[in-house]
Order: structure tokens, then sequence, then C-alpha cells
């Protein structure tokens, strides 16, 4: 099989994070709600997989990652309205 790539290094993704920043701004108030709400949805319907990433990356057990699934969701849905 061929190797996987590098991941990226924290500061590659900050950096990723400051260049997209100006574009979420000015998507507007309705655009960043409908993203917030799909994420939610996407979490919420993939929770169990969700889960075990967090249990397999993350070292988490299970009922702490089931609860950081659901805050996850709440959080996205609560900043989309």
């Amino acid at each position: 099989p061929e190797p996987l790539a590098p991941l990226p290094t924290v500061d590659d993704l900050l950096s990723a994070a400051v260049a997209a920043q100006p574009a979420w701004a000015s998507a507007g108030r309705k655009h960043r709600a409908a993203v917030l709400r799909e994420a939610a949805r996407v979490m919420a319907a993939d929770r169990f997989t969700t889960i075990a990433c967090l249990r397999t990356d993350g070292k988490k057990a299970a009922p702490e990652a089931d609860a950081e699934v659901s805050e996850a969701v709440d959080f996205a849905r609560y900043y989309a309205d």
C-alpha cells in the first residue's frame, strides 16, 4: 500500500483557520447558521462513529465521549440560533 501523507501540524491548522476566517465572517449569519445546523445533523447522525473516534484517537471513556458528542451537537445548534 501507498504510505499515508504526513499529518498537518498545529501551526498548519492554525494558519489555515486564520486564512479562512475572513471568508467565514463575510459569509453572513444565515450561511454560518446553516453550516452549524448541518454540522449538528452530521454529528448526531454519525454519533456512534464519532464516539468510536473519540475512544480511539482521544482515549476517552465511552460515557465521556457520548457526553462530548451531545455537547458538541447542542453547541452547534445553540450558536446556529
